[in-house]
């Protein structure tokens, strides 16, 4: 299933990239780069080991029938997966301009910067979800989430940016000018697509068999914060290794 959805979400990337390498040109393409070159990093940090360590933990609660911490599990998770993909999207927001300015020597990069932000905190829940099914052994929601995302990516991206850049010169004076607000409206497409694969992952959790939030022993609140900091502890070293 896996390698199925991986094997669809290259095929519709490369979708995305050549026909957007044609509209962008080598200049349009360093816009859109530049706001993946400090969006990637803060991804790597708050999406690489949470999502770990819950897997792990869901399957050994799962196999000794342990329903009730499945379920605090992943509220913790999700808890923690909010807090970092918002702190995630706030530090891009914050370094935006002197990364553009002085970093990546890209000022007209900004409008990109600014817009794949928000991505971090939905591909942070959505990294949740995929580890919570995994732990299951149900990698379908992954794989379905992984091809709705590069489905959307693909139609978005291209479609947002060629509409920019062929009303470049009524918009911005001239179709050079437009080329840094093309790759934003690309990069959009990479927002909103993500956006999507966490909606569905919402949408799947509501289902009565995903979930496990009446079953087993209730966690007393106090349990759920010691929960929390050592699913934090345990998935920082994970983290920074992938953030490094």
């Amino acid at each position: 299933v896996m390698f199925a959805a991986m094997f669809i979400s290259k095929a519709l990337g490369a979708v995305l990239k050549i026909p957007l390498g044609n509209i962008l040109g080598g200049e349009g393409m360093g816009y859109f780069t530049t706001a993946y070159s400090i969006f990637t990093p803060v991804l790597s940090f708050a999406c690489a080991g949470i999502p770990t360590i819950l897997t792990r933990s869901v399957a050994g609660y799962a196999a000794s029938g342990d329903y009730g911490r499945i379920a605090a599990m992943r509220k913790c998770s999700l808890i923690l997966a909010l807090l970092l993909g918002t702190a995630g999207a706030c530090l891009i927001y914050i370094t935006a301009i002197p990364f553009v300015g002085f970093i990546a020597n890209s000022p007209d990069s900004l409008p990109g910067v600014l817009i794949i932000a928000p991505a971090t905190l939905f591909c942070s829940v959505t990294a949740v979800y995929r580890g919570y099914y995994e732990g299951l052994s149900d990698t379908l929601p992954t794989a379905l989430s992984q091809v709705i995302e590069a489905a959307v990516k693909a139609l978005l991206g291209v479609g947002l940016s060629y509409i920019v850049y062929a009303n470049g010169v009524r918009l911005f004076g001239s179709q050079s000018a437009a080329l840094p607000y093309s790759a934003a409206a690309a990069i959009l497409g990479v927002t909103v697509s993500e956006m999507c694969g966490m909606i569905y992952m919402l949408i799947r959790s509501r289902r009565k068999s995903d979930s496990f939030s009446t079953s087993g022993r209730i966690i007393p609140k106090e349990e759920m914060f010691r929960m929390c900091r050592e699913i934090f502890m345990a998935s920082l070293p994970i983290s920074l290794g992938a953030a490094a």
